[in-house]
């Protein structure tokens, strides 16, 4: 059981006030003139895949007297401005992550959401929904139960994660917190005092190679599932091959970047490393996907008993925040897992997993501590101890940060707003 020790604020800050969600979508450079426009009190936003539930009447200020986005799905013309909720979940701290997430059982278009599950969904919680396969997303606010009712029609598929946003206050981060998916709002500041993120949490690493001879499977992407082949499964890293009878390594997963080649030891080995998985997105996150997982290895015809190809390392998962001020010691990371080890017992010539790529952080407001979305490094393969090689490195992920920036960003993050 994961437990979140939280205390309840009984009054909110003046800055956390009620509010009404504007469910557009982020553009980058191909903003509409619906998104551009400043909205009136009766004016809908229409974001590029989705609509909104905008009422400005009950929308905070910026300090400048303009009104801002909600929460930072954000339009270039709102950089500093981005609203930070309600804090009605009050304060917090956080030492596990257990968020209130289902999934769509049905397709839907509309605004009402065929849920897996309803439980501890309200009305006026905000909602995230999102297609890890399209990278498509949405927010939406609860507007009645039974069945769940947003307030503005979306439009996705079955098996689409939904998933509650908390909006608390002020945030204390104490330990390593993880999930697949992280998404918070604060109004106040969220404290990192250790690690908040999502490594490991995309799709995942194929599994270690058991069968004697073996060709490596390909990691799970947005393609789904991977099959025993060297060529890569979309962003997943191809398995590796081998025509005789020795080790090759498997591919790493890909994201923002390919991921890489799975090694193999060359003559007199011939064995043939899966192929890094392949790019896919726009630093402008107008889309939002998983890194992808990595190829395992090749276990050759002498693997002694209890012998492995080394399991692919899953890819990094998906972290966004909105909070008037982020900060601390600690780090913020969507990281790909490292490929495993290939096990060699006997003779054996067991090749190692491919990493999983980096995920997708996206932070809006002030920013000041480490970031990453990295991918892990691949698996070490051998024979019998021999020609050791490496499965493929996990591509880089996606870093955004929407706001002021001080501490360090890897890979390099995508400013949207000028600083």
């Amino acid at each position: 059981m994961i437990h979140v020790r939280a205390v309840l604020a009984v009054s909110l800050l003046s800055s956390c006030i009620n509010y009404e969600i504007n469910a557009t979508f982020p553009k980058g450079t191909d903003e509409d003139a619906a998104d551009t426009a400043a909205p009136d009190a009766t004016t809908d936003v229409t974001g590029e895949t989705g609509g909104s539930d905008l009422d400005t009447a009950t929308v905070p200020s910026d300090g400048d007297g303009t009104a801002c986005s909600w929460g930072g799905w954000v339009r270039d013309d709102d950089c500093g401005g981005g609203w930070v909720g309600t804090g009605a979940d009050g304060d917090v701290t956080l030492t596990t992550w257990s968020p209130v997430s289902t999934t769509l059982t049905a397709d839907v278009v509309g605004t009402t959401l065929p849920l897996a599950d309803t439980t501890g969904i309200r009305v006026d919680d905000e909602l995230l929904l999102h297609d890890a396969r399209t990278g498509r997303w949405a927010n939406a606010r609860v507007r009645a139960l039974d069945p769940v009712v947003v307030g503005e029609a979306v439009s996705f598929s079955a098996g689409a994660v939904v998933q509650r946003v908390p909006h608390y206050r002020n945030v204390s981060v104490e330990g390593d917190v993880s999930g697949a998916r992280i998404v918070i709002r604060a109004c106040g500041t969220l404290t990192v005092n250790g690690r908040l993120g999502a490594d490991g949490g995309g799709w995942t690493g194929a599994s270690a190679t058991s069968g004697i001879p073996e060709v490596g499977t390909q990691g799970e992407s947005e393609r789904g599932a991977g099959g025993a082949a060297q060529e890569a499964n979309g962003t997943g890293g191809g398995g590796a091959a081998d025509s005789t009878r020795y080790h090759a390594d498997g591919g790493g997963g890909g994201h923002a970047t390919a991921g890489g080649t799975g090694g193999d030891c060359g003559a007199p080995c011939l064995g043939t490393g899966g192929l890094g998985g392949a790019i896919i997105g726009e630093a402008s996150l107008a889309r939002l996907y998983l890194g992808g997982g990595g190829g395992s290895g090749y276990l050759d015809t002498d693997a002694g008993s209890g012998s492995l190809g080394g399991a692919g390392g899953a890819g990094g998962g998906l972290v966004y925040i909105v909070a008037a001020s982020t900060e601390g010691p600690g780090t913020i990371s969507a990281d790909g897992a490292p490929g495993e080890d290939g096990v060699w017992f006997g003779n054996a010539s067991p090749g190692g997993g491919g990493g999983g790529a980096g995920g997708t952080v996206w932070l809006h407001g002030p920013v000041s501590l480490n970031v990453s979305a990295l991918g892990g490094a691949g698996g070490m393969g051998s024979e019998a101890g021999r020609y050791s090689t490496l499965g493929g490195a996990g591509g880089d992920g996606r870093i955004r940060i929407d706001g002021a920036f001080s501490g360090t960003a890897s890979p390099e993050r995508y400013p949207a707003c000028p600083e």
